[in-house]
């Protein structure tokens, strides 16, 4: 069977396995070769609507890779450092506190040393994302909370307002998943001058011909935009309970979290990656940029704690590393896949995953619309199987 009627095959399995997404699509390329390129289901049940290279997606997490190259861009233009503290450029990052726990329990609040640009790039920042379980998260979700009743808030206030949050540990001692790149995105604007959204367009968006890609509804085409789904019990409904987020009102253009676009476009970024920099001959970021991006930065207690999420539930981070903004491949045999050293890429909450092989010159975008339970475990690792499973040696 030909590589393309076995991609063909697994999307269609996608679309019709129990708990499954409406409707999916992947977009492969190596080289200058489109190696597949399929759409299956529905982009919008009810409207009889398919899924088709002009349907635009909520990418949320895959924003982080776009976020980390934005600052990247900046390092290598000599803007900032790795290392410089967050506070040079968002003055109230001088006066952090961290809680020193027991468990979850809280049992003192210390004053932190200087939280970096590497700490937000990598994970090591000490934020969470909004919980119940440990009074950052509770805290977190208590900032969240606040801005959602306000409808809102900009880049930069969101970044002030998390100040406020005492952070899981001292910056740099362990790794969690947070919101350290919504502050990044914050960074960037302080130091370009430019609105987040801005900066991407101008510097990204605009030379990779990524037309259909921005923050708001408002930008982009709505009637593309396909549903989002979650199961109620057996039955797949339409939802809504974050819709609010991607209207221009809310004002926030999430780093970590934030574009709507389409595999078509995000496939032209991805390319770019794979390509050391490059898109149709055009310089887009320096090859050593993506090569010290792509690299494992995690040592000691962080590397244990980001090897954890693999045994409590993250399976997709077997054989990994963390770079800075993604996930880094160390090892093909712990991994389970059939893919090579230093491959990297980052998945989002409905689905979603931008995938870069520079030694292969390979990448692909593959894309659903289902929260919560994505089905990424599932289908993610099968992707990257068939996908690689065909490669020849170039």
């Amino acid at each position: 069977m030909k590589a393309l009627e076995k991609l063909d095959d697994l999307l269609e399995g996608f679309v019709r396995m129990e708990h499954g997404p409406a409707g999916c699509a992947l977009k492969a390329v190596r080289g200058q070769e489109i190696i597949y390129e399929g759409y299956k289901g529905y982009a919008d049940e009810k409207a009889g609507k398919l899924i088709g290279p002009g349907t635009v997606y909520r990418m949320y997490s895959c924003t982080k890779v776009v976020t980390a190259a934005a600052a990247m861009l900046l390092l290598e233009r000599g803007k900032m450092l790795l290392d410089d503290p967050v506070s040079r450029y968002l003055p109230e990052y001088g006066d952090l506190t961290w809680c020193r726990y027991t468990g979850n329990n809280m049992v003192s609040l210390e004053k932190t040393g200087a939280m970096t640009i590497r700490h937000l790039l990598t994970m090591t920042s000490g934020f969470t994302y909004d919980g119940i379980h440990n009074t950052t998260q509770q805290e977190t979700k208590r900032v969240l909370e606040e801005m959602n009743r306000e409808g809102g808030a900009s880049t930069r206030e969101f970044a002030r307002r998390l100040a406020q949050v005492p952070l899981l540990f001292e910056p740099g001692t362990h790794w969690n998943y947070g919101l350290g790149l919504d502050v990044l995105g914050a960074v960037i604007e302080v130091i370009s001058g430019m609105p987040f959204g801005e900066f991407l367009k101008k510097e990204f968006f605009e030379p990779l011909e990524m037309r259909h890609t921005a923050f708001f509804i408002e930008e982009i085409p709505e009637e593309k935009l396909a549903v989002m789904y979650r199961y109620a019990g057996e039955k797949r409904v339409p939802n809504l309970t974050e819709e609010f987020k991607f209207h221009s009102s809310y004002q926030l253009q999430s780093g970590g979290g934030g574009l709507l676009s389409t595999v078509e476009d995000m496939s032209h970024f991805a390319r770019m990656l794979a390509k050391g920099g490059l898109w149709k001959g055009k310089r887009i970021l320096g090859k050593r940029t993506i090569e010290l991006m792509s690299r494992n930065q995690l040592h000691g207690e962080a590397l244990e704690d980001f090897r954890r999420t693999h045994r409590y539930g993250w399976g997709f981070m077997a054989g990994c590393g963390y770079g800075l903004g993604v996930k880094t491949v160390t090892d093909m045999a712990e991994s389970g896949c059939m893919v090579n050293q230093g491959a990297f890429s980052w998945a989002g909450a409905a689905g979603t995953l931008l995938w870069a092989d520079p030694e292969n010159d390979l990448s692909f975008v593959y894309a659903h619309q289902l929260m919560p339970d994505n089905r990424e475990e599932y289908c993610h690792p099968r992707l990257l199987n068939v996908i690689y499973g065909q490669l020849e040696d170039k």
